[in-house]
């Protein structure tokens, strides 16, 4: 039954799938100076895949044309004579409105009575606008609605959180005020925020019918504390009847802390967090299904093995590819590894690496491969299945931003932690990738579409083994059994491992390794 399961599977998805070929090793394409990049700085590439837009610690930005690497532009806010600034987050683009813009974010002396300012820049480096300076240090990048009218942003005053909202629909002429407020039930500093445009509906108790913008945030480790604490879900989605906006908590207190952005998928139906102690949590929803709605109990929860100290969360959010509706996840841990798992948390592998990686995992368009940044230096590149590396490039200086993909999948782009930027040509181009039809916040990798799963085959495997790692790295660490402490009541059926599908260039050409050996595992 497996094989003609196989062969039904490469003879429905062999047709029609992409065909790309992978340089290996990867060849550099060009090379440049940027600026100090610290973790939540980075590079980011443009949705039309023509420019990659640097975020540095000093609070510049950089246009960079991503193909050669030629510097368009470069943008330095201006401040009084003697303040700080810094930069602590990326860029969100907001290319849908009738005036695109680059939106990212700056503190003002982080040290002493720290003010953060949003700053929207033009593709070509010209001020848009800014905001005034709202309480505290920025927490994450802004972000804005699809339609480009407001500009969404976390801070933290000492330990109490602030979230604002910025309206760009009037006088920008000057610094515009924040047209709504919100700091939360209980004093606590708050995570970045996450989102996702045009959802088929806010997925919570009460946000049935609404299919504005959604964004939701938790609460963070407070900047002194020795362990994790309890914890918050809050979200914001303007009204559809037209009432006064505002935010709300999204169930009771919780047991786990963040620090990075919630990530959502399947039309906004999905919800993934990494969380405290090491564990990645997901909601998993289902159109007119009621029992995962992001107010309720979660789906499912890995745990992963531990950072240090030993409460911290993975240092970047997951990312996801393969199927929008049932997508494959993506992470890096808390500790040295990175991991992958389906939709549902049902499978996952955990494989070692060099050092603890400070960025999001970037996902090619046709999941073969994915890309990935380590703090000792390393950009790797690795196969999706299995998580098994195929080349690296070493920096030799720490790589602790975040790295960026061109829409086409066929350049990765680093910038060390000195500054130093580098662009390396990883693939030929595939014509026909094509991308997602919703789009979560800030802007993801590309999505190419995969025969559908279906969700509701049990029995379903817990865990999915790794295939060995090369003898250049650590050694494989034990898939880790997922916990259920607080996952919603009701028999949940389990079996036993699969094994990813090996590299082969037959699947390979496929373009769908990730999606097609996690739907064996669904399906046998």
């Amino acid at each position: 039954m497996k094989i003609s399961t196989i062969l039904l599977l490469a003879t429905l998805l062999g047709s029609s799938a992409a065909q790309r070929e992978y340089l290996n090793p990867a060849t550099e394409a060009w090379t440049t100076v940027g600026g100090e990049v610290k973790p939540g700085n980075g590079l980011f590439a443009d949705p039309s895949g023509d420019t990659l837009v640097g975020s540095f610690f000093d609070g510049s930005l950089i246009m960079f044309n991503a193909e050669t690497g030629e510097k368009l532009a470069t943008y330095t806010p201006s401040v009084s004579s003697g303040a700080t600034i810094r930069g602590f987050g990326g860029v969100t683009f907001s290319y849908a409105g009738a005036t695109p813009y680059v939106t990212y974010a700056i503190t003002v002396n982080p040290f002493d009575d720290a003010k953060t300012r949003v700053i929207a820049v033009s593709p070509s480096g010209d001020q848009i606008l800014e905001t005034v300076g709202v309480p505290g240090v920025q927490s994450g990048t802004p972000l804005t609605t699809y339609d480009g009218r407001y500009i969404l942003m976390n801070s933290n005053l000492d330990d109490q959180g602030y979230f604002s909202v910025f309206d760009t629909n009037g006088d920008t002429s000057n610094p515009i005020e924040p047209v709504y407020q919100f700091t939360g039930n209980s004093t606590a500093p708050f995570a970045p925020l996450g989102g996702f445009l045009q959802p088929a509906e806010g997925y919570y108790d009460g946000g049935e019918a609404n299919r504005n913008d959604i964004f939701a945030w938790g609460v963070s480790v407070p900047e002194n504390a020795t362990a994790a604490g309890m914890g918050q879900l809050y979200a914001f989605q303007m009204p559809m009847d037209g009432s006064a906006m505002k935010a709300f908590a999204l169930g009771g207190e919780q047991a786990f802390q963040m620090s990075t952005a919630p990530v959502f998928g399947n039309k906004g139906r999905n919800l993934y967090l990494a969380t405290t102690r090491a564990e990645e949590r997901c909601w998993v929803g289902e159109a007119g299904f009621d029992r995962s709605r992001f107010n309720r109990g979660r789906t499912e929860t890995i745990g992963l093995t531990r950072g240090s100290p030993q409460y911290i969360s993975a240092a970047a959010p997951p990312s996801l590819g393969g199927d929008p509706e049932f997508p494959t996840v993506y992470g890096p841990g808390a500790a040295a590894e990175v991991w992958a798992a389906t939709y549902n948390f049902s499978m996952y592998v955990a494989v070692p690496t060099t050092a603890v990686v400070t960025s999001k995992v970037q996902v090619s368009p046709d999941n073969v491969m994915v890309y990935y940044g380590t703090q000792d230096g390393f950009l790797v590149q690795a196969d999706a299945a299995s998580l098994t590396p195929v080349w690296s490039k070493t920096f030799g200086v720490s790589l602790e931003g975040e790295i960026a993909l061109n829409k086409q999948g066929t350049m990765v782009y680093a910038c060390d932690s000195s500054g130093v930027v580098k662009a390396y040509t990883v693939s030929t181009p595939d014509s026909t990738t094509t991308a997602p039809t919703a789009t979560a916040a800030p802007t993801g990798p590309t999505i190419a579409p995969t025969i559908t799963p279906q969700p509701t085959i049990t029995p379903r495997p817990t865990t999915f083994a790794p295939t060995k790692a090369p003898a250049a790295a650590a050694t494989d660490s034990p898939t880790k059994t997922p916990t259920r402490d607080d996952a919603p009541t009701g028999s949940q059926p389990s079996g036993g491992s699969v094994e990813p599908l090996e590299n082969s260039s037959a699947t390979r050409a496929m373009g769908v390794v990730v999606p097609l050996a996690l739907l064996l595992g669904l399906l046998l």
